[in-house]
């Protein structure tokens, strides 16, 4: 079976995200320590702009794992003007894993 994409192609749309806050690139470096599945710095960036584009101030995400999907729409809502984003995981120690890392 062949790739999806070429194999150069998610180093190249990495180098395009700008500097991630601190607290994502911990977040990245524990998804990668427990190779928890996640959708990483390119996808992040897409969902952060989204947010912004719509002008989300409420979003509601079912199903983020330990909150790094949810910390980029947060970071979206905030540079909206702020509002309110709602994390639903159905573990509650990846929930109070969320929380810890959000806060």
């Amino acid at each position: 079976m062949s790739e999806l994409y070429h194999p150069q192609l998610i180093p190249y749309l990495e180098s395009l995200v700008p500097p991630r806050p601190p607290v994502l690139q911990e977040m990245e470096d524990y998804g990668r320590e427990v190779r928890f599945p996640m959708v990483g710095p390119v996808v992040g960036q897409c969902l952060y702009l989204l947010t912004r584009l719509t002008g989300a101030r409420r979003v509601f995400e079912l199903g983020s794992g330990f909150g790094y999907s949810t910390a980029w729409f947060a970071l979206g809502v905030r540079d909206n003007g702020g509002g309110e984003v709602y994390h639903v995981v159905w573990h509650e120690d990846l929930s109070q894993k969320a929380r810890d890392y959000l806060a």
